[in-house]
């Protein structure tokens, strides 16, 4: 079993935050660094740093922006409907 959100959400979100990440200047990197899933850890002798834990706390940061002007937004309605039901 794994730990992360199911697939579906993974691609919703994701595919909402790809052209935000785009437009911020981030871009994927070939090859990836996980594909071949082996025990043994990777070689870091030489080797460059990866830009994708960057790219990961931006794309957390914008997430966390987008979820909270969503709610604010519901909860600014949410007070409005009320205040004219009244």
């Amino acid at each position: 079993m794994e730990a992360g959100p199911p697939w579906a959400v993974q691609r919703a979100t994701f595919g909402m935050l790809a052209p935000i990440a785009k437009l911020l200047g981030y871009r994927p990197e070939y090859p990836y660094p996980y594909g071949d899933r082996s025990d043994k850890p990777p070689s870091l002798e030489g080797a460059r740093a990866l830009a994708s834990s960057g790219a990961r706390n931006g794309a957390v940061v914008v997430t966390v922006l987008i979820i909270v002007v969503f709610f604010l937004a519901t909860l600014l309605l949410w007070q409005r409907r009320r205040r004219s039901s009244r």
